[in-house]
């Protein structure tokens, strides 16, 4: 087991290498569940004990050992009848929230589907209806006009009116404004985004266990490993579950995490989750930004040669291509790394060695020189890299500024109002990260527009 984990933790610089090693340690894991006195068919393998508002874990968990397993049975489920009505109006219009592909039908599923089990809960299901009762909306659908203007020009302009398009639809369908507005809260703040072993794609599950509530969410994949679709036997039967296995050895009494998505701090903040007191100890990677640059020689055929390469790389989703910023207005790494990759293929610069060079790949700024012979090719690729950061941070920095008169700047900033410090917070942070990212584009020694 620790043989196959150090493989896989070898190569961990690739997010969904790191994904597959977490896979693979819940694979070797359910061959020792036959024999784990906890595997039982109703709970889950986590046991927590609640400190001062925290969650800490009673007793160690071992390097590979289940840290988490909910089973199929406390998932929130949509019957047929559901799913066409879902299809029906999809068919007619089209949603979309925030930046990943088909998360809006998810979400508005589970909201729909929760709503038809708090009408008519199962034993099971009461305690955790009666603990999210009192939940709020997505503060996206909290917003005045005079909030929402504040977020134009920024990442998140668009989230409010999307999550309105959500709540429609839920009213189109026969459910009651606050009744929807409260499920959408609910799922948007507790649904696992959990990685299909098959495509290693995220699909939102909500689980109806409120033993899970008390847990904090952190944006670190690494720290808070997503949650995988595995099985295990129980009483010598296979039973579908959410697993997910210890990345590392835990000590008794330490936190741990429930994984809050693949989101920027803005999208966190509008969608209402919560992580912590102190927000700053919790590194975010996923940074602030989202425009997808899709080089022309790439695509999700699985098929094509380009696709085999990209893959080497962690390049074959659409969200690799993001152009996304931390707070310092440093490009994320996926980014760099697979746009070079794209720039080199497109341009018959691109070897098999590639695969040696990955630290090269995730450097920026690139180094002043290369000492390689293909250092032509990989300065060009570096300038079509930049040239691409670069004009978006220069869009972007452009409509914040021009967006915003001085009068409402001087009104937010004054402002007591928690949501409006907050939404001044938000956008405060974008400017920054692009005003930094147009000075580092240009600091990177390589031509500008």
């Amino acid at each position: 087991l620790k043989l196959a984990l150090d493989l896989c933790r070898a190569q961990h610089f690739i997010m969904r290498w790191s994904f597959h090693c977490f896979l693979a340690a819940g694979a070797i894991c359910v061959g020792l569940c036959a024999k784990d006195t906890e595997c039982t068919a109703n709970a889950n393998v986590l046991k927590i004990a609640l400190r001062k508002g925290t969650a800490l874990l009673e007793k160690p968990v071992f390097y590979g050992r289940p840290i988490l397993r909910i089973p199929e049975s406390s998932l929130i489920q949509a019957d047929a009848d559901l799913q066409q009505r879902v299809q029906s109006y999809l068919s007619e219009r089209q949603l979309t929230f925030g930046s990943s592909d088909g998360e809006a039908e998810q979400i508005l599923t589970l909201a729909l589907a929760l709503l038809q089990r708090r009408r008519q809960p199962d034993a099971d299901e009461t305690s955790f209806i009666t603990a999210v009762a009192e939940e709020e909306p997505p503060l996206a659908l909290q917003l005045t006009e005079r909030q929402k203007a504040i977020l134009v020009g920024t990442t998140v302009e668009a989230l409010p009116e999307q999550a309105k398009a959500l709540l429609d639809a839920m009213v189109s369908v026969g459910e009651v404004v606050d009744d929807a507005a409260w499920a959408l809260g609910v799922v948007l703040r507790r649904a696992q985004h959990v990685i299909s072993p098959e495509d290693g794609r995220r699909w939102l599950h909500l689980p109806m266990l409120p033993e899970l509530l008390p847990l904090r969410y952190h944006p670190d994949a690494l720290q808070a490993p997503p949650l995988w679709q595995t099985s295990v036997k129980v009483d010598g039967q296979e039973r579908n579950v959410l697993l997910r296995a210890a990345e590392r050895d835990h000590r008794e009494n330490e936190e741990i995490f429930l994984w809050s998505g693949r989101f920027s701090e803005s999208e966190l903040f509008l969608r209402g989750v919560s992580r912590s007191a102190n927000e700053s100890t919790l590194k975010n990677p996923t940074g602030i930004g989202g425009k997808v640059a899709i080089p022309e020689n790439w695509n999700s055929n699985p098929r094509t040669p380009n696709y085999k390469e990209f893959r080497k790389f962690n390049c074959t989703s659409q969200e690799a291509f993001e152009v996304r910023l931390s707070k310092k207005g440093w490009p994320m790494r996926s980014f760099v790394r697979c746009f070079r990759v794209a720039w080199l293929l497109l341009n018959n610069w691109y070897k098999p060695q590639v695969i040696n060079q990955t630290s090269l790949l995730d450097k920026w700024p690139p180094p002043k020189k290369y000492s390689h012979e293909d250092w032509l090719g990989w300065t060009q690729a570096d300038q079509a890299t930049n040239l691409q950061i670069q004009e978006y941070c220069q869009a972007m920095r452009s409509g914040l500024r021009e967006s915003l008169s001085s009068a409402a700047a001087e009104d937010f900033r004054n402002s007591q109002d928690p949501v409006d410090r907050l939404l001044w917070r938000i956008r405060s942070e974008e400017s920054k990260a692009f005003k930094e990212c147009l000075a580092l584009a240009k600091t990177a020694g390589l031509p500008s527009s």
